[in-house]
């Protein structure tokens, strides 16, 4: 299979830009925070890995959704999250209402670490904030 066959399937482009790919990577830099540390994983509780998997879904496809305009509404990635934008709204909806309900499941400290997260996170991109155009904050923030 070519490269630009992969890469224009409607699979790869769901990865990509429906921010499944940066979901997966965000999940998989947990289980790479568990090897490290050397924490066990326990899969009776996987509450924490699915916040982790859905908040970045929700917090990307939220930034992404905001950030398409008239300036860039004609780039492959806002042309295919406008076609999709039904679809994606669903999506982020049905994470944002399960995140709320694994917040049950998690301590004190872990949902306000979350929030400050998502606090920074949204005022990475978030006008007047918009600390993005600050690079030299990016690698502390992160």
């Amino acid at each position: 299979m070519k490269i630009n066959q992969i890469i224009s399937h409607p699979i790869f482009k769901t990865l990509v830009y429906a921010n499944v790919l940066i979901s997966i990577c965000a999940l998989a830099q947990v289980f790479v925070t568990y090897a490290v540390f050397s924490i066990p994983v326990n899969y009776n509780n996987t509450s924490y890995l699915a916040f982790v998997f859905l908040s970045t879904y929700l917090q990307y496809n939220v930034q992404r959704g905001y950030l398409v305009n008239q300036t860039n509404s004609h780039s492959e990635r806002s042309i295919w999250l406008l076609k999709h934008k039904k679809t994606l709204l669903i999506s982020v909806g049905l994470a944002f209402i399960t995140v709320l309900f694994l917040c049950n499941s998690l301590s004190a400290m872990s949902i306000t670490i979350m929030v400050i997260a998502e606090l920074i996170s949204t005022l990475y991109y978030l006008p007047p904030f918009n600390i993005r155009k600050h690079g030299y904050l990016k690698p502390f923030i992160i």
